[in-house]
């Protein structure tokens, strides 16, 4: 699904506070992190659902992007759902998949921006072609657009993440169980390396150890420590170790 939104300038990501749709975990996140994610630092974001996670770094992002339109700027990945006790994939990913993709192109409503959906119940030939054309904004369920990369000719797809800028995890906690691992691990190899300076935004609504151990980590040589910042986030355990350890 490709989306676009017309026009010039990014008022609402210039001054967060100006709508009255931010809500106040947004407003709080972007009084204590919004500069920082403008700088490039990598961050862990957490936040209860609902809280506006979301807006916290879609804005940034679409300010970062407004100063050197281009695509793909920013990846953004959220996982899939499954149905309790069924192991079937539901309509959840999706719809969790759009609302973000919305929020992008509510905050995007007077900027030239391409937003490409990549998600399951929907043609894959169609959303190849639409990665082809090099949106700007990429939101996807990890298993479809690792799909999409495999099977892939030549630099049709994969091609169009090597200038990738901003990858997000949302739900974070979710995306770095092992069964995420193999799929998570294709679209990443498909991005920049972090020391070329891809930053990585890590937002959920549950702060777990895992998390928490991958913001205490040392930085690698050249770069600085992801800071974690913190709105009425639930604290939890983590549920199982996890092979792929640090996407930062």
């Amino acid at each position: 699904m490709a989306c676009k939104c017309s026009g010039r300038h990014v008022d609402k990501t210039t001054n967060p506070h100006s709508s009255g749709m931010y809500p106040s975990c947004s407003r709080r996140f972007a009084f204590h992190g919004r500069r920082k994610l403008i700088v490039g630092r990598d961050c862990i974001g957490g936040a209860k659902t609902g809280s506006g996670k979301t807006i916290a770094f879609a804005a940034p992002i679409l300010q970062k992007w407004s100063q050197d339109p281009y695509g793909i700027f920013a990846l953004v990945l959220t996982p899939t759902r499954y149905v309790l006790n069924t192991g079937l994939s539901s309509d959840l990913s999706r719809e969790l998949a759009m609302q973000i993709a919305d929020q992008f192109l509510a905050l995007g409503a007077s900027v030239s921006l391409k937003l490409t959906l990549v998600v399951g119940g929907t043609s894959q030939l169609t959303q190849a072609v639409s990665l082809a054309h090099r949106p700007h904004i990429v939101v996807a369920t990890p298993g479809r657009l690792a799909d999409q990369i495999m099977s892939s000719s030549g630099d049709d797809v994969k091609g169009g993440f090597k200038r990738c800028k901003v990858l997000v995890l949302d739900e974070a906690d979710r995306l770095l169980e092992p069964s995420f691992a193999d799929d998570l691990t294709v679209c990443m190899d498909a991005l920049p390396k972090a020391s070329q300076g891809r930053q990585t935004l890590l937002f959920t609504a549950t702060v777990t150890d895992e998390l928490r151990a991958i913001a205490a980590r040392p930085p690698r040589l050249g770069q600085k420590p992801p800071f974690l910042t913190e709105v009425n986030a639930e604290t939890y355990p983590p549920k199982s170790p996890n092979k792929f350890q640090n996407p930062i």
